[in-house]
């Protein structure tokens, strides 16, 4: 199953940290957390199979690929990073 509708949860991570140079005052603060929830929901509702499958040299270079174990792993990894950036804001 090979479909092209595939945001990386990272993506969020990248976007949110391009913008936060050019926010003054406290917006930060309210910008941080929602990078961890937007890769939780797209963790959640990514589908399994592989994403972005450009052919190369004879060879298929696959950008993304979403099956059982990498799930269990983005899942830990968003929820992670939620703790740690709540933890940051009281710290």
């Amino acid at each position: 199953m090979t479909t092209s509708s595939f945001i990386h949860p990272a993506a969020w991570f990248i976007a949110v940290a391009l913008v936060l140079p050019f926010l003054r005052g406290t917006w930060w603060r309210w910008l941080t957390p929602i990078p961890a929830i937007a890769a939780f929901i797209t963790v959640v509702t990514a589908q399994q199979g592989t994403y972005g499958s450009i052919p190369y040299l004879g060879q298929y270079l696959v950008l993304g690929r979403v099956d059982r174990l990498s799930l269990v792993f983005d899942t830990v990894f968003a929820i992670q990073a939620f703790i740690g950036i709540v933890y940051g804001l009281h710290v």
